[in-house]
């Protein structure tokens, strides 16, 4: 994995990629946040219990692969991987 120059100009390439970014940055917050609230206040308790049960171990799911592929590949151990990856 190569470093990206700090000299480059890191922008969007296009305002459509700004946009589609924006629409689903605000749809993916609408879907954890909005729908669930709306879904409990209306009687719907039991399907945001089942939505939030499904919502953890899907980011839990991506946590241990990010996990396995960072040790695996990259031969590094917990914080070495957050900070490679942050950097």
């Amino acid at each position: 994995m190569t470093r990206p120059d700090p000299d480059e100009d890191a922008g969007w390439s296009s305002r459509t990629g700004f946009f589609l970014a924006t629409v689903g940055s605000a749809v993916g917050i609408g879907s954890i946040w909005k729908f669930p609230y709306e879904v409990g206040a209306n009687g719907g308790g039991a399907f945001v219990f089942v939505y939030g049960l499904g919502l953890v171990l899907v980011v839990v799911g991506n946590l241990r692969k990010w996990h396995w592929v960072n040790g695996l590949w990259f031969r590094l151990a917990h914080l070495a991987s957050i900070a490679f990856v942050a950097a």
